[in-house]
């Protein structure tokens, strides 16, 4: 009998072990599998014909929306001034910021120059869940392209609907920390004039 409950706790043990080493690597192997599906789409040679950009250009606002956390990333960066937003507004905002975030994040890449890309998956652990019991984890990169190296660390969450992005580090600075600085400076503004100014400089980076 006494062997038995020893089995039976070394067998619970190696499955709690297996199941910790699984969730560890979860968040990266998720970012790992959105960048190589992106990344397959900024090469795929079909895009290369005149009139496929609009084409590409949704495609990857698709796979975007699947890696981030749009509504997070909208949230973290309005800080206070979300609360002075209508729940219509808030829609608004964070439509127009997912574009804004896609726009920053991707257009990094020369598409014509992605040979020189590789990426490095350099170290992963967990955080401490949030007070609503999402977990979180942090997962770090060195990205070489065009001989540059960037450490580029993804901050990440699990609501229990897989792993997403809602915040990136891109050499220490915070892309929800700088957009909060921003509109942190325009807590004058009305909600309204904040998304009309998203709107302009969306206008501006497209055209």
């Amino acid at each position: 009998m006494k062997m038995n409950k020893f089995f039976t706790a070394l067998l619970l043990l190696l499955c709690f072990s297996v199941s910790d080493l699984y969730a560890a690597k979860d968040p990266q192997d998720a970012l790992k599998g959105n960048i190589n599906i992106i990344l397959d789409i900024l090469k795929d040679p079909q895009f290369d014909f005149q009139g496929m950009q609009k084409e590409q250009d949704d495609r990857l606002l698709l796979e975007a929306e699947h890696m981030f956390d749009f509504a997070s990333f909208s949230r973290g960066a309005l800080g206070h001034n979300w609360r002075r937003f209508s729940a219509e507004e808030r829609i608004r905002f964070t439509k127009l910021f997912t574009k804004l975030i896609s726009h920053v994040y991707l257009d990094k890449f020369n598409r014509k120059a992605l040979d020189t890309l590789k990426i490095d998956y350099v170290d992963n652990h967990l955080l401490k869940p949030t007070r609503s019991g999402k977990l979180r984890a942090d997962v770090m990169t060195v990205i070489h392209y065009d001989e540059v190296e960037t450490l580029v660390d993804y901050r990440m969450f699990n609501a229990g609907e897989g792993w997403k992005v809602y915040d990136v580090k891109i050499e220490g600075v915070s892309m929800v920390a700088n957009y909060r600085e921003q509109y942190r400076k325009m807590f004058r503004d009305s909600p309204e004039k904040m998304i009309n100014q998203l709107e302009e400089k969306l206008t501006s980076l497209e055209d």
